[in-house]
């Protein structure tokens, strides 16, 4: 595992995410008024940028904890379709564990 490699892939990766994120947010400007309608379950703007900071440490920490297991699943493998493969099977099964673990227990 190369460490300046895998940091680089989490810098992608949160780097992505948040495109990823301000995309569906700029192609679909209907969410953002989904989410003031319910008002006492969302945070308002000004209660998110106290928290946001910490939010996005967090954010990239998973991100790199995403990117230290491809590099462990994949040891001297390389290539698109081997991270495709990662996406598909990894992501499926991390998504399951959150959706069970943080989720459903929410």
């Amino acid at each position: 595992m190369n460490p300046a490699r895998i940091a680089l892939a989490a810098l992608g990766g949160f780097v992505a995410y948040f495109a990823v994120g301000f995309a569906t947010f700029a192609l679909l400007p209907s969410l953002k008024s989904e989410f003031l309608k319910y008002q006492t379950i969302y945070r308002s703007q000004e209660a998110m940028k106290g928290v946001m900071p910490v939010g996005m440490a967090f954010m990239f920490l998973a991100i790199l904890a995403l990117a230290v297991l491809y590099a462990m699943s994949c040891p001297g493998v390389s290539g698109f379709a081997e991270g495709i493969r990662f996406g598909a099977l990894f992501g499926a099964l991390i998504g399951l564990f959150a959706i069970g673990s943080f989720v459903v227990h929410n």
